[in-house]
């Protein structure tokens, strides 16, 4: 198997999915009892929303491993648990990266199933797109 998202799983999923949440709690309750100005959360919550609406930073909640098979035929996504989900690339129907987070729509079962992973590499995204 080859490997197409980038190392680190553990520190991209928590640090920047569940630390993201972590900061914006601790800068909201340093506010609170620093300044207490209504302006200060109206100007902090447009930050926020930004950062998860439009960056999307809610998606490194969702990362997981990727691996292709050395034929190319096949995508294997894997969890911190080790816990494996196996598709043929043919059932990719979607394939974009935005912000360094690669987004996969597969079809599965009449249902459409939507990964996120880190590429290691834009070379990588060929073989997807291809399958």
């Amino acid at each position: 198997m080859i490997k197409i998202s980038q190392e680190n799983l553990f520190f991209w999923k928590y640090f920047f999915g569940g630390g993201f949440l972590v900061i914006h709690f601790t800068f909201l309750m340093s506010i609170t009892f620093i300044v207490n100005v209504w302006f200060v959360y109206l100007l902090y919550l447009f930050f926020a929303a930004l950062q998860f609406l439009v960056h999307k930073a809610w998606r490194y909640l969702f990362i997981k491993n990727a691996y292709l098979t050395n034929d190319f035929k096949k995508i294997i996504f894997k969890n911190l648990k080790n816990e494996e989900q196996e598709f043929y690339c043919t059932q990719i129907i979607n394939v974009s990266t935005n912000s360094g987070i690669t987004k996969v729509e597969i079809m599965s079962d009449d249902a459409k199933k939507t990964f996120y992973f880190m590429i290691n590499s834009k070379e990588n995204l060929k073989y997807l797109k291809n399958g």
